[in-house]
């Protein structure tokens, strides 16, 4: 929240020619995974606030290398940012595709652990 405030007052204060969009661009892959995180804790009456491995770095990284998964995410935050620049339409499709794409990540994992909890519900219940 600290670097977006910042982001924010640099924005203001310098007056340059870097569009708000832009700027408002560059946090949509934290918060939407930040937003993600707590809403399905407090769905799990968990606290908004817990830790775990669920957030999106953690996800590519279960999957790849450290140098790929890095690589991912950081196309995932840089790329729709990089083609507002050069055409806004351009880029808010963008920023709908990567959208897309993190969901494609995301949530097979959670249907995953849906599954796994259900099976070791039944066995549970069989061993009774």
């Amino acid at each position: 929240m600290l670097i977006g405030l910042l982001a924010i007052a640099d924005y203001r204060e310098t007056h340059s020619t870097l569009s708000a969009v832009t700027v408002a661009i560059w946090f949509w892959l934290p918060v939407v995974d930040c937003l993600r995180l707590m809403l399905t804790r407090m769905l799990e009456a968990r606290s908004p606030f817990d830790g775990d491995r669920r957030h999106l770095h953690h996800l590519l990284l279960a999957r790849m290398a450290h140098p790929y998964a890095l690589v991912s995410y950081l196309a995932l935050l840089g790329l729709p940012a990089l083609v507002t620049e050069i055409d806004p339409m351009a880029g808010q499709l963008t920023l709908l595709g990567c959208f897309v794409l993190y969901l494609s990540i995301v949530l097979p994992r959670r249907q995953s652990a849906r599954v796994e909890a259900i099976s070791v519900a039944s066995t549970i219940s069989a061993g009774k």
